[in-house]
């Protein structure tokens, strides 16, 4: 976003009642920027607090989540509230597939998930 509308937009949030708002402008946007594309499947036991867990995964690899679609529903076998995601994300070039899947199996494991990318 064009610094001018930048500024503009943030007076406008600022201003509607009730909430609040937090914008920030990057600071070292970089052109150069290389990511690798992968989709990401998440289904296990419904419960809140997953998105928040998983994307902090994501966000301490640098993992930017392009796209993201959630439901819950009955487990086809149990009838068990399931929850289902998926995600288009981008992982930087520099970012291990395999740290970035080992701390996602992290996360698995503590609520007992599936998580996939691929």
């Amino acid at each position: 976003v064009d610094e001018a509308v930048f500024a503009s937009l943030v007076e406008d949030m600022q201003s509607i009642p009730g909430i609040s708002v937090l914008l920030e402008a990057p600071t070292d946007a970089s052109e150069d920027f290389q990511a690798l594309s992968f989709a990401l499947n998440i289904i296990g036991p419904d419960r809140p607090g997953i998105l928040s867990e998983v994307s902090g995964a994501l966000l301490a690899k640098g993992v930017n989540v392009v796209e993201l679609e959630t439901r819950v529903g009955p487990a086809p076998m149990t009838g068990d509230q399931t929850f289902f995601a998926e995600a288009s994300i981008l992982v930087p070039a520099t970012v291990s597939m395999a740290l970035l899947q080992e701390q996602l199996n992290e996360v698995a494991d503590a609520l007992a998930l599936d998580i996939r990318v691929e």
